[in-house]
């Protein structure tokens, strides 16, 4: 009788708890997660970007390394994105 308690005891206890975790894979580097990441730009694009011009407008156009471009609307937006950011 001791025995059968113990073990109902521990198999309802690892079922209520396995309620609490739960598994996920980590899809950081999965192909899909690498397709939806593609034609977004993090600071380091910015940062090492071939030009970067100030338009009359107040745009700033960045021209990266891989050759597209990306306009932001202001340069404090862009400053938001990238602190460091070093315009000449």
């Amino acid at each position: 009788m001791g025995l059968d308690m113990v073990l109902i005891g521990f198999f309802s206890m690892l079922i209520f708890f396995g309620f609490f975790f739960v598994l996920e894979p980590d899809y950081s580097n999965s192909e899909q997660t690498q397709e939806m990441m593609e034609g977004t730009f993090g600071a380091d694009d910015l940062q090492e970007a071939k030009t970067i011009t100030v338009q009359p407008d107040g745009t700033v156009e960045f021209v990266l390394k891989d050759g597209s471009q990306l306009v932001m609307p202001s340069l404090a937006f862009a400053r938001q994105i990238c602190p460091d950011l070093k315009i000449e």
